[in-house]
């Protein structure tokens, strides 16, 4: 069996375009589909089945300027039958718009970045746009992104869409957005330094900051923030949100117990809750008994 694969624009016509990506939800066709005329593209012994493909390809569409290349898709069901040729046509459309307004530390610019986690693949999984006030992001391609402040000592605190707080910095697009609510914070760099109950230096500890906020940190883990001090005792953690945290002392453990929401329980039992500002000075820290 194959399956023929005709690519149209907005007239209905065939268009000449550049594949990213063909590729099937049940069944890896990527390597298969060659193009046989402008637009068209023919697969051959495929199963017999229920195939959803899909399609990312660029095309130079004209504009007053001249061209522009613009990277457009495609979805669509494709029926195998056995003993039987599939056709299916496609129509190309661009990707979907998403709007709202990003309040930024100070009113200046920020950068914010999508970063593809699911979804269509493609050159355009990851782009990163300088915004402050409201913003506007179009041709984002269906998918699930993973928004986050890309700026240097920048942190996105908050997501919204109108006006519902999101669980976490992650948006799925299947049409245009609006509506959203970004929230960019500064973030910090807190020092300080770990002793022993004799005054020596203690770097066979770790220093651990956790949100005293439960629903904060379940719904951020990059937030609980970890470190291990030097020979000195002396630590330093950068990237730091300002606000309340449990500062607790551990002994070395795995990355991943810090997503373990009952692992921080038993942590934060053990520590003391402080104020983290940028008016924060050094912190001195004592190893408890064990």
């Amino acid at each position: 069996m194959r399956a023929k694969v005709t690519l149209v624009g907005d007239t209905g016509q065939p268009v000449r375009a550049r594949l990213q990506l063909i590729a099937s939800s049940n069944l890896p066709l990527a390597a298969e589909f060659q193009e046989t005329a402008a637009g068209t593209f023919v697969a051959k012994r495929i199963p017999a089945g229920q195939y959803r493909v899909r399609v990312i390809a660029n095309v130079d569409v004209p504009t007053s300027a001249g061209s522009e290349d613009r990277e457009l898709w495609a979805d669509a069901a494709v029926p195998v039958a056995r003993g039987a040729r599939a056709r299916v046509t496609m129509a190309l459309q661009r990707g979907f718009r998403l709007t709202g307004t990003v309040e930024t530390p100070g009113g200046k610019p920020q950068e914010m970045a999508f970063e593809s986690t699911g979804g269509l693949v493609s050159s355009s999984n990851y782009r990163s746009i300088a915004i402050t006030g409201a913003f506007a992001v179009t041709d984002v391609l269906p998918g699930r992104y993973l928004l986050t402040a890309n700026g240097a000592a920048s942190h996105l605190a908050a997501l919204k869409r109108n006006g519902t707080l999101l669980p976490s910095p992650v948006l799925d697009v299947a049409a245009d957005v609006t509506g959203l609510d970004v929230t960019i914070s500064e973030t910090i760099r807190v020092t300080g330094s770990l002793l022993r109950s004799d005054g020596t230096p203690d770097f066979n500890h770790v220093v651990v900051l956790i949100p005293e906020d439960v629903n904060l940190r379940s719904r951020d883990y990059d937030l609980v923030r970890a470190v291990r001090p030097d020979t000195d005792g002396a630590f330093a953690i950068t990237d730091v949100v300002p606000g309340r945290y449990v500062i607790a002392i551990t002994r070395l453990t795995r990355n991943d117990d810090w997503r373990d929401p009952a692992y921080l329980r038993r942590v934060t039992a053990g520590g003391q809750t402080i104020l983290i500002s940028t008016a924060s000075g050094p912190l001195r820290l004592t190893t408890p008994n064990d």
